[in-house]
């Protein structure tokens, strides 16, 4: 048996190489990153392809590449791209102090990041997310009335600043200055300590007795799921047995039914 070819490693791609491919691919890069997946899609991608290559090797002088090796580089480009921005996403977010070593892209990868920024990133939450709100705190001691339903608010999340309307809550509300005055179950000291009168029974605030355990309940009847005993388990058995016999005999009869009519009609016959 003759031995089977080996393939043959091609020769890495320059950064001169890598800049060009990024140039020319950018300029068809609305058929290259077309998400429909039809046949006439892949043919206009094939043709790009084809037309990549072709200047490709115009401009770059060096080493003939194909279409598809062309494809593979973008790919891994791109793969590239998407691995750096994970690993700079977790060194922002981590925990622990010290500063992140942010891993810098390339040029042809900012180029290549800007059209692929949503694959990458993913769209911003405007409704839930962990985005940094800035408030505008520059509110008068005095001044008591709520603020308005809707009062601008500046997220901050992956470098990009949205404006959204959303309540926004006051802290002077909170207050103890804006405490109704007919609240008489509560004296304020020079320390501003919060102390209740005597009339609310002292068995609230004694912990001494408490422990852990009072946290458990017992579950409620409902919940709780009864136990299936032995004897219960074999009388359902026996009750389906019973109820299979019973239609076993009922369908004999019917067959013995059947046949006896079909005896009687080829009698008559």
């Amino acid at each position: 048996m003759s031995e089977p070819v080996k393939r043959k490693r091609a020769t890495n791609f320059s950064e001169y190489e890598v800049a060009v491919l990024v140039d020319t691919v950018l300029e068809k890069i609305n058929i290259i990153e077309n998400k429909q997946s039809d046949a006439v899609t892949w043919k206009e991608k094939n043709k790009a392809w084809d037309s990549i290559a072709t200047k490709f090797n115009a401009l770059s002088g060096q080493i003939n590449r194909t279409a598809k090796e062309l494809k593979l580089k973008y790919d891994c480009i791109k793969k590239n791209i998407k691995k750096k921005q994970a690993r700079n996403k977790f060194e922002r977010f981590k925990t622990g102090g010290g500063e992140a070593s942010i891993e810098e892209l390339t040029n042809y990868e900012e180029k290549v990041l800007s059209y692929i920024a949503l694959g990458v990133d993913g769209l911003p939450s405007e409704n839930d997310c962990d985005a940094y709100v800035i408030e505008n705190m520059a509110t008068s001691k005095n001044n008591t009335s709520p603020p308005e339903n809707n009062s601008k608010v500046d997220f901050l999340d992956s470098g990009s600043i949205l404006e959204s309307t959303i309540p926004v809550v006051s802290p002077n509300i909170y207050s103890l200055d804006n405490l109704d005055d007919n609240i008489s179950n509560v004296v304020i000291l020079e320390e501003n300590n919060v102390v209740c009168n005597n009339d609310i029974d002292d068995t609230v605030n004694q912990w001494s007795q408490w422990n852990s355990k009072k946290l458990k309940t017992a579950k409620h009847k409902v919940l709780k799921s009864k136990k299936m005993e032995n004897g219960d388990l074999s009388r359902k058995i026996s009750n389906v047995t019973d109820r299979r016999q019973e239609l076993l005999l009922l369908q004999i009869e019917i067959a013995k039914k059947k046949k006896k009519e079909k005896r009687w009609s080829t009698k008559k016959n």
